[in-house]
């Protein structure tokens, strides 16, 4: 019987080599970011959605959180006070000094003082807000949308 072995003839030639080398780099990098990312819960989650209820009494109204679909610090959240025709007549954040803890004509009281946004917290507004057919809206600055509004009558 006699060997017919074959010492000239290449598997795969060196290109194809490198070609599918480069392949299961790329495959192995983005099995591994995508495990990272789902460890580490990446990217901007979804608006959570708020119930406010509203009270009128002295001239003045109080606005309660009464349901939150998931807390959220007042950091990412920003407030709207708009006229008639839905232009902004006061905005910003629900951290700023004038607005938290404040006696001004708009204020946020943090029911539990834990930074975030939950159940029970409220809000005052008096003064040149405290109009019939403005609206009282919070905002989600992570994603940019509307968490909850309501209408002051």
């Amino acid at each position: 019987m006699k060997n017919n072995i074959v010492t000239e003839k290449e598997a795969v030639s060196p290109v194809i080599g490198v070609i599918l080398m480069v392949v299961m780099a790329v495959v192995i990098a983005a099995v591994v970011y995508l495990w990272i990312v789902g460890i580490i819960g990446g990217g901007v989650k979804e608006t959570p959605t708020v119930n406010l209820v509203q009270t009128k009494s002295s001239g003045q109204y109080n606005i309660t959180v009464k349901k939150v679909s998931r807390v959220c610090s007042v950091d990412d959240v920003k407030f709207f006070i708009l006229d008639e025709e839905e232009k902004t007549i006061k905005s910003g954040n629900l951290t700023d000094n004038d607005i938290y803890g404040s006696n001004g004509e708009l204020s946020f009281s943090d029911k539990e003082p834990s930074g975030k946004l939950s159940v029970g917290d409220s809000f005052i507004i008096k003064g040149e807000y405290a109009k019939p057919d403005y609206t009282f809206r919070l905002t989600y600055s992570l994603t940019g949308n509307i968490m909850g509004e309501i209408k002051l009558s």
